[in-house]
């Protein structure tokens, strides 16, 4: 899909602060329509200011941020200094260019937000549920983007590669690897209709 600039998110040297904290210090980045980018981080790494500035909810930011001008948003209410996960503010439009989430239950699966154009950006709670949920994935670290790839869906050596870099940035133990299968016991047996052929066990052999 070409890239539509009234559709594309676009984000450059974005910072925020609070206090003396800074949050997000000089963030870069673009989303193009029809992809759905994960975001992950620490703690006070930045998606949940992030999701708020893209949606229009934080305007006391220095920098450039262009976003589509239909919108919609799923996001915790903040409390003074942190975000409460209890209770979403919703602000639903009917065809949204761009979806922003803090409740990946809301998500829409990578197929739908590519077939309809749209560009969807996550907070994603944990590194699995960004693998199945996006086709792109953002490491926030220290303000800035740290970590940025695309997800291999089918799965493999690619995907778990990926698992294992992202635990890594996160600081994370590394992920433990799914058990190989058990092998399959096989009987020979005679058939009267050809050659012999070969079945599974069952419980009654």
């Amino acid at each position: 899909m070409a890239s539509d600039p009234r559709r594309t998110v676009t984000v450059r040297g974005l910072t925020r602060s609070f206090g003396d904290r800074t949050v997000l210090d000089g963030l870069d980045l673009t989303l193009e329509p029809g992809r759905f980018t994960a975001l992950l981080g620490p703690p006070g790494c930045g998606r949940s200011t992030l999701l708020r500035i893209l949606a229009g909810l934080d305007r006391e930011i220095g920098g450039t941020v262009l976003v589509p001008r239909r919108r919609a948003a799923v996001l915790s209410p903040p409390r003074p200094g942190r975000w409460r996960r209890g209770g979403l503010r919703r602000a639903p439009v009917r065809d949204p260019d761009l979806v922003l989430l803090d409740a990946p239950a809301a998500a829409p699966d990578r197929a739908e937000a590519r077939r309809l154009g749209r560009t969807v950006l996550m907070a994603a709670r944990d590194v699995d549920e960004a693998l199945s949920h996006a086709d792109r994935v953002v490491v926030l670290r220290g303000g800035v983007i740290a970590y940025d790839a695309p997800v291999v869906p089918a799965g493999g050596p690619a995907l778990a590669r990926l698992r294992a870099r992202l635990h890594a940035e996160l600081g994370l133990p590394a992920p433990v690897s799914a058990p190989a299968p058990a092998p399959v016991l096989v009987a020979a047996f005679a058939s009267s209709a050809g050659p012999r052929m070969a079945r599974p066990l069952g419980k009654d052999d």
